[in-house]
């Protein structure tokens, strides 16, 4: 009777990128399902088929079209257990090394939470763990432990509960079948401000030193630069870091995308409405107007053509940056002031020129020291008054 087994896997689109302009490598070569030396009791029995393939003219990608779940299971249950270089230390730190420099920018130590996926040893989580990482891991076979929460299974396809601060997958994705399960489980437990960063091997890199073969039925995928930038924001997820084209292998950190569009002709016109909405207010004012910070906002006032030299009389200018403070704004009579007392008391307006994220610095302060000025903020969300619970 003929197995029911799943039905074989076509692929007549790029995984990466989406696009239909893919062609086809002329290879067709029959290799073993693992390529790597074994024992001599198993050398003889290693099953073997075709490899079929195909590069995306769009972003370069080049994948595997033709896949049999059955034999790529067999694979793994059967024969990748013998791969003889898990442990191999001089192979491990050629590509550790540059990860671990990529893990010192996005995961710092404390308290977090973190997933590794395609991990199954307690020792590979170490480095997490000695930084006070909460780690959990999913891996086919993983056998649960005290430190490590392992999970046995396939991600993507094996439900992991929960979210992480951290997502980690090293030399893992390029074996992934279902790239759509595998991200869409990825948004799901990724926290909103998380990092996930992977790592897998650089095909360009290997093409270029001429080494004749790349291939191999463990490895669906083989990524380039530009074609793993591609699968990761092709699923909705925004690049943070992705290192170089000529690196052994590719390290991407990103994190969840953002529905902000960027329009700079739409942005800079909303800048100008405010900038003359300002204007206005100062030129209603017969009283102090102290101009707080003498940074880009403050210049886009000062040199607008609706600025009015009169109003030099009723503005004052001050900032903390003491390497400024007495010196002039060009071709203008504001000297910078220190923002002290005898300045912020007098003035009956205050607005924050200031780059946004000094703002609550600068309102706590202003507040504590019980200025009676009203304040207001030039800030992303245009020009506002403070209120005076903020």
């Amino acid at each position: 009777m003929a197995s029911c087994g799943p039905d074989p896997i076509s692929r007549n689109a790029c995984p990466a990128c989406g696009s239909s302009e893919i062609i086809e490598i002329p290879s067709g070569d029959v290799l073993p399902a693992i390529l790597f030396p074994v024992e001599s009791a198993r050398a003889a029995d290693v099953p073997a088929r075709a490899i079929r393939a195909a590069a995306c003219s769009e972003c370069q990608h080049v994948f595997l079209t033709q896949i049999d779940p059955d034999f790529s299971a067999r694979l793994y249950a059967d024969y990748y257990n013998l791969y003889p270089f898990r442990t191999l230390e001089t192979l491990n730190v050629f590509y550790r090394e540059p990860f671990d420099e990529v893990l010192r920018v996005f995961c710092q130590p404390g308290s977090h939470s973190l997933l590794e996926i395609g991990c199954d040893d307690v020792q590979q989580m170490r480095y997490f763990l000695d930084q006070g990482y909460r780690c959990t891991a999913i891996n086919p076979g993983a056998e649960d432990c005290g430190d490590v929460h392992f999970i046995d299974g396939y991600y993507g396809l094996t439900v992991v509960e929960g979210d992480f601060d951290r997502i980690i997958s090293r030399f893992n994705l390029e074996h992934i079948v279902d790239i759509d399960a595998f991200f869409e489980q990825l948004q799901h437990n990724l926290k909103g401000n998380g990092i996930a960063i992977v790592q897998v091997p650089n095909a360009q890199h290997f093409l270029h030193l001429g080494v004749l073969n790349m291939f191999a039925h463990e490895h669906p995928h083989y990524f380039c630069r530009r074609s793993l930038a591609a699968m990761i924001s092709s699923r909705g997820f925004e690049i943070r870091f992705l290192n170089g084209a000529g690196e052994p292998s590719l390290i991407c950190a990103f994190a969840h995308g953002t529905d902000n569009t960027y329009d700079p002709l739409a942005r800079i016109g909303n800048l100008r409405r405010v900038i003359s909405q300002v204007c206005a207010f100062i030129a209603d004012r017969s009283d102090r107007v102290v101009l707080y910070g003498a940074g880009l906002s403050a210049t886009a006032l000062l040199y607008w053509s609706e600025f009015r030299a009169e109003w030099y009389d009723r503005l004052s200018i001050v900032d903390d940056n003491v390497v400024i403070q007495g010196r002039l704004m060009p071709n203008t009579p504001l000297a910078i002031g220190r923002p002290d007392d005898k300045v912020l008391q007098g003035a009956s307006s205050i607005i924050l020129t200031l780059s946004q994220q000094y703002h609550p610095t600068v309102i706590g302060r202003l507040r504590a020291r019980g200025v009676a000025a009203d304040i207001y903020a030039i800030s992303d969300n245009g020009f506002k008054a403070v209120s005076r619970d903020d």
